[in-house]
């Protein structure tokens, strides 16, 4: 299993969860970041110091995929990253060595068959 991450414009959600699904690939996070690039100048004040930063509204994309979609995913997700700007189309890929599923249902039949609570 493989984490696979991708900042992406926000233009580019839908067409991006369309290739996914039509992998077979359905669930992935999306996450509002603030990313520096080479627009929208907003004045920033550090330590009495003014400046201006340059940051645009982007999206964080996170997924997890079995070893054998792994190829599959990361060429929609290059293809969605994807811009004339440098360094934009960079995507992090880690492998998953052991994750725990987190089920409240299975907990909370565990605790009745047991005498305890779940919180």
């Amino acid at each position: 299993m493989y984490k696979v991450e991708a900042l992406i414009g926000i233009e580019r959600l839908g067409r991006l969860e369309d290739d996914l699904k039509a992998q077979g690939i359905g669930q992935f996070a999306v996450f509002g970041v603030r990313d520096q690039t080479a627009r929208s100048e907003q004045p920033l004040c550090d330590r009495g110091v003014r400046s201006t930063a340059n940051f645009v509204q982007r999206l964080k994309i996170e997924l997890q995929v079995p070893a054998h979609l792994l190829d599959v995913a990361l060429d929609c997700m290059v293809a969605a990253a994807s811009t004339d700007r440098g360094n934009d189309d960079r995507l992090a890929v880690t492998e998953i060595v052991d994750s725990l599923e987190i089920n409240r249902n299975d907990a909370a039949a565990r605790a009745v068959a047991t005498g305890g609570t779940v919180l």
